[in-house]
């Protein structure tokens, strides 16, 4: 405790003691309202470390939806290496097996020009015409059909290595100058693979060099690959072959000696570890969104952000994401307790084995709805694709071609182009912006689009949007933190206000004790007369 040396110095004043008296009065007025401010602070406080809570929540959450690979619970495999299997259109894929034998892996065509004395050797000027088909015996070539190419050197172009550079501008042909190790240079020229890629070049001006009328400089033929599947003798013109068994790409990589066994099974088990691994995710997720607004009853203490608004609706949107029922799959809607998850008293998700296996037996598709968006036709006839800013509203919707250029889409007139010599149809603006439909049909006929938003995608979009700059969950943290800032000013205006108080008290009692000073020698010297009078009559 301070001394008052006010109090000791002034023995004929009050003899209060000024400086306690002024700090318990200053206290009396100040300290309620430092109470009130610091508790507000530490409920700030409290409020923002529980929206890092949530924040950090959903960035787990959206992490755990992160996996390309979710909902595709098939066991893909192959026996073999020279036989190399993998998921490539999650929509068409079925349980199947198949025996697959390859005899012969696609080629491209080479050929070596040789006998250059530098990689830039000068060619002269001249011109080359090259037809792509397939060579037979005599030599017979047979042109596949494409356009010819011509290639020219003139003026400063006319090296070795410019050639190769114009070669290697045609698609389908790559041709580079190889240093033979002698001193002496070739032009290595490759084709893609397949029988029909090989080259026919011819030369119209100079460059007689490089003429193969004759079938010559060929070092290795160009061919397809030769293979069987289920004994069904097959060929095709690259070893990357996505067109034979439904959703999955095979990859020749080398001749097999019998047959390779490659197998594809959708498996249950599978599927409903990966669904209550999910389930698991949002349970997550959704504690913590209860537990931070979660009322007191019963004498229980209330979550931190039990009246918080917007933590009210994120609770609100986020139990909605899972009853909502999913649209674009089919004609009918697809609901998650479909597959036997359902929403206990808590709030919280469980996953019933028994309903899901029989649900995922009957139509796994539905499985498949949870975590892969896919779009699709009812009509082999036409097909859909959507650009990377294409987000159309999730649902079955009516096309309808008329056979006479013009189409609609939900009513809507689509543009018409023709792309290779087929229609195609597409939208620029609303809600089909990016959608382009692709008509193989010739008659007019109509058909029902599907676009199927997976309760994945719809759960990261949500995500996304609340970890946004302009989310609830940034926004409701600032404004918590610009209300501790505010707090904080509070405090130093009230550390202000209590000097200024102090100080007013000081002035007040300082005066009282002069006043009182006064009154006493007032008292003294009159006390001193009266004795002085009383001992003058005696």
């Amino acid at each position: 405790m301070a001394v008052d040396y006010l109090s000791a110095l002034n023995s004929n004043g009050s003899g209060l003691n000024i400086t306690q008296l002024v700090e318990s009065l200053t206290a009396a007025e100040v300290e309620p309202k430092r109470a009130q401010i610091s508790a507000r602070k530490d409920e700030i406080a409290l409020s923002i470390s529980e929206m890092g809570k949530l924040q950090a929540g959903m960035e787990g959450l959206r992490r755990s939806l992160s996996a390309d690979s979710a909902g595709l619970a098939f066991d893909v495999s192959s026996s073999a290496a020279s036989v190399a299997v993998e998921i490539s259109d999650v929509n068409a894929l079925q349980n199947r097996s198949a025996t697959v034998e390859v005899s012969a892996l696609a080629r491209g065509q080479v050929l070596e020009f040789a006998g250059f004395t530098s990689a830039d050797h000068d060619l002269g000027a001249g011109s080359l015409t090259i037809d792509f088909g397939s060579w037979a015996a005599g030599p017979t070539f047979t042109s596949s059909g494409r356009s010819s190419v011509t290639v020219t050197l003139s003026g400063a172009e006319t090296g070795l290595d410019d050639l190769a550079a114009k070669l290697s501008a045609i698609s389908g042909v790559t041709a580079q100058v190889v240093a033979k190790g002698d001193g002496n240079f070739s032009l290595a020229v490759m084709t893609d693979t397949g029988a029909k890629s090989a080259l026919h070049i011819r030369a119209v001006s100079g460059l007689a060099d490089f003429d193969t009328t004759d079938g010559s400089n060929q070092i290795v033929a160009a061919a397809d690959a030769a293979l069987s599947v289920d004994g069904i003798a097959l060929t095709r013109s690259t070893n990357q072959i996505d067109d034979l068994l439904p959703g999955l790409a095979l990859t020749l990589t080398a001749t097999t000696s019998g047959p390779v066994r490659v197998v594809a099974n959708e498996d249950a088990d599978l599927a409903e570890a990966e669904l209550r691994a999910f389930v698991d995710a949002l349970n997550a997720t959704g504690a913590l969104l209860r537990e931070a607004s979660k009322r007191g009853i019963n004498g229980a203490v209330s979550g931190p952000l039990v009246s918080d608004p917007a933590v009210a609706a994120l609770k609100r949107n986020f139990a909605a994401l899972t009853t909502t029922p999913l649209e674009g799959f089919g004609d009918t809607p697809v609901y998650l307790s479909n597959l036997g998850v359902r929403t206990e008293r808590d709030g919280s998700l469980s996953l019933d084995s028994e309903v899901f296996q029989a649900a995922f037996a009957q139509d796994p598709t539905q499985y498949r709805a949870v975590f892969q968006s896919f779009n699709q036709t009812s009509a082999e006839g036409v097909t859909v694709a959507l650009s990377s800013f294409a987000s159309p509203p999730a649902g079955a919707f009516a096309f309808s071609y008329t056979g006479d250029g013009a189409a609609t889409l939900n009513g809507e007139a689509l543009i018409a182009r023709q792309v290779s010599g087929v229609n195609e149809f597409y939208r620029l603006t609303g809600d089909f912006a990016g959608v382009t439909l692709r008509v193989t049909e010739a008659a007019p006929f109509n058909a029902t689009v599907y676009f199927g938003q997976s309760l994945i995608d719809r759960i990261r979009n949500f995500a996304d949007a609340s970890l946004a700059a302009g989310g609830d969950i940034l926004l409701r943290t600032n404004r918590f933190e610009q209300d501790a800032r505010e707090q904080e000013d509070l405090l130093a205006d009230l550390a202000v206000s209590e000097t200024q108080i102090t100080d007013r008290y000081m002035v007040k009692f300082g005066a009282m004790e002069t006043i009182v000073t006064q009154l006493k020698n007032t008292g003294d010297y009159l006390t001193s007369m009266l004795d002085a009078w009383n001992n003058a009559r005696e």
